[in-house]
């Protein structure tokens, strides 16, 4: 056995066995802690879990991850809310550690770290009823979340060992324009607007409105307003899924704009394509109406 494989291992066994004493004032708490609006059987604060490290905070999150993933696929859904609650608490170690993170970075983990709540208790409501498929799908919004943290680091950062936020020149390159689109987007026009569509992201990572509509032909401006403290982008594909239909990027904040003319009539996925985002469940539908 590995000692990256036997570390996770005894960080899910430290996990499982944590005392989930309930303490409005952790050190820990806050926004970042709080549980969702809805629902009551989100985590629940309480003590920290002993971990070491920005990589052991990784490793007690993905160890928890996979002690979830193995559940699922036993069917043994009872057991998932014990796995699942200590993860918002995790998270927020792992944001505390993470200093060395430029500016950017650091509000993209922040903004997963928020999320991680509402996710784990997503997972214990469709657990404990038993709803195979939710929990599958609230396993997925899990996985997103992390893979949205894990590229925020340099390689080998999370790793076990590495002593640091390590050598740079092999980060995922997470900025802006790595993100922005490299050609023009097809159905981008450089007319007046007949219409306004108005898009707010959320850092819930979801559009609001999720379903967005359009006259066929008519030239549309699509108004992105970022709410949130991540970025996130709002992506349409051609047909043929070779091409951005619509592409808009937006900063933390901001708000982003362009006219585009849609000429074919149906239905089309809407895509944060923010790394991780749309794993999460970041999506919507752009419908085509027929004139």
């Amino acid at each position: 056995m590995s000692k990256t494989i036997l570390a996770a291992a005894l960080a899910a066994a430290v996990l499982l066995a944590l005392p989930l004493e309930g303490s409005a004032d952790s050190q820990h708490g806050g926004e970042l802690l709080a549980a969702p609006e809805e629902g009551h059987h989100a985590s629940h604060g309480g003590a920290s879990p002993q971990v070491e490290g920005l990589a052991g905070a990784w490793a007690a999150l993905m160890a928890g991850r996979d002690a979830i993933a193995g559940d699922v696929e036993s069917g043994a859904l009872g057991e998932i809310h014990t796995k699942a609650e200590p993860l918002p608490r995790l998270a927020a170690i792992l944001l505390e550690r993470s200093g060395g993170l430029d500016a950017g970075k650091r509000a993209r983990v922040e903004g997963a770290a928020k999320q991680m709540a509402r996710v784990a208790e997503a997972l214990h409501v469709a657990a404990d009823g038993g709803h195979a498929a939710r929990t599958r799908k609230a396993l997925s919004q899990l996985d997103g979340l992390l893979e949205l943290i894990r590229t925020q680091y340099p390689v080998g950062a999370l790793n076990e060992g590495s002593g640091g936020y390590g050598d740079h020149s092999n980060t995922r390159d997470s900025s802006p324009a790595a993100h922005a689109h490299r050609a023009t987007p097809a159905g981008v026009v450089h007319v007046p607007p007949e219409a306004i569509v108005h898009v707010r992201a959320l850092d819930t990572l979801r559009f609001e409105p999720r379903r967005i509509e359009v006259q066929a032909g008519i030239p549309t401006r699509i108004e992105l307003e970022n709410a949130g403290a991540a970025e996130h982008s709002l992506v349409v594909k051609t047909a043929g899924g070779d091409r951005d239909w619509v592409h808009i990027h937006v900063l933390p904040g901001a708000s982003e704009a362009a006219t585009y003319r849609l000429d074919t009539p149906g239905t089309y996925p809407v895509l944060c394509t923010i790394p991780g985002h749309t794993e999460a469940g970041m999506v919507g539908e752009l419908v085509v109406l027929v004139r």
